[in-house]
């Protein structure tokens, strides 16, 4: 994937009336954004990744979070979270964080520090500024939906415009739960709503450092994390919302989906995206079908039982977009997990956890 030109020498700006009057390099327009999001490990990197290989569009290399975030952007609209509250947030957690073994995670890993003080002073100024500034506290603020779209803006597009491509992909899984306040910000958005087999994400969040203790219980926060998904996108217009079967994209209609997210991104394919696609979105580096190579053979019974229970009942509920209980061919040989280099699935071979 195309990676964002590493900077160095970047110096904080401590004063704040340099801050809010710090301006930074003027960037071409940046428009028509995409969004990929899902339940965890569905598949978010992994069609991310392809879109990011096009000349065209910008790859952000990590999630962002913070415009995708009950406590983030998206709580700062509804009226739940104070645009200070928020903009210490940002400088306190979402700009640099601990992680494990002593590492640590955030924004300051993409984003030159100049850079981010200056768009945060510039959301808090134009937040003070609206004539709703004195409004009942947890109440909507649609006056704070300019400021949320710059402060995005003033921290992606510069990113895009190093690449010199016209928009960007954010992959951030949490896009789909609140994809009804991004269309608010970003009104030209697309969405793209990643989406796969539940056994296999199952067997996957046992595994991450931050995952549940089994794979039943991995399950239960998929099918809730699916469904909270599901009221949320289905409140976008339907030309602004793609759903993405991860088995459909990298084995069983590789063709006719890839064809698809083209045409709904308004894209002409190209040598990049074509070669990102025949190279590192397959199936062996989906690990598709990894459920039933990974588990003994009485977890892999009753997780199957189990989630066949789940889909029905998601079908009784009429949740459309639901993994299909049988996506793989009969004799697809299964992938496991850890082949090292898999592009698309950065967490099973270990290389989220430098990221």
């Amino acid at each position: 994937m195309t990676g964002v030109p590493r900077r160095v020498g970047v110096q904080t700006i401590a004063d704040p009336a340099q801050v809010a009057a710090a301006t930074l390099r003027p960037v071409p327009e940046i428009r028509d954004p995409v969004f990929v999001g899902g339940t965890q490990r569905s598949g978010t990197h992994a069609t991310a990744g392809l879109i990011g290989g096009h000349r065209a569009v910008a790859h952000l290399p990590r999630e962002m979070k913070f415009h995708a975030h009950q406590l983030g952007l998206p709580g700062v609209i509804a009226g739940r979270t104070s645009p200070r509250a928020f903009a210490q947030r940002m400088r306190d957690f979402w700009w640099k964080r601990p992680y494990r073994e002593g590492r640590t995670r955030g924004l300051y890993k993409t984003i030159p520090r100049d850079r981010f003080d200056a768009a945060l002073a510039g959301f808090l100024e134009a937040s003070s500024a609206t004539p709703l500034r004195y409004r009942v506290p947890r109440r909507a603020r649609p006056d704070l939906v300019g400021p949320s779209r710059e402060l995005v803006k003033a921290l992606f597009d510069p990113i895009a415009a190093d690449q010199d491509a016209p928009r960007w992909v954010e992959m951030s899984p949490r896009n789909a739960q609140f994809a009804p306040e991004l269309l608010e910000m970003f009104p030209e958005m697309k969405l793209v709503y990643s989406i796969r087999d539940g056994r296999d994400v199952a067997c996957s969040l046992v595994r991450l450092p931050f995952g549940p203790e089994s794979v039943l219980t991995a399950l239960a926060r998929w099918s809730l994390h699916l469904r909270r998904a599901d009221a949320s996108v289905r409140r976008l217009p339907p030309d602004r919302v793609l759903a993405m079967r991860l088995e459909e994209l990298v084995l069983t209609h590789r063709e006719e989906r890839f064809a698809a997210l083209l045409e709904f991104l308004g894209l002409e394919e190209d040598e990049a995206i074509r070669a990102t696609f025949d190279t590192e979105v397959t199936a062996h580096n989906g690990h598709l079908g990894r459920w039933k190579v990974e588990l003994t053979g009485p977890e892999r019974d009753e997780l199957d039982r189990r989630y066949r229970e789940v889909l029905e009942q998601m079908a009784a509920d009429g949740i459309e977009w639901r993994p299909d209980p049988d996506p793989l061919p009969g004799d697809f040989a299964a992938v496991p997990s850890g082949d090292p280099g898999s592009a698309i699935d950065p967490w099973a071979d270990g290389r989220a956890e430098r990221a």
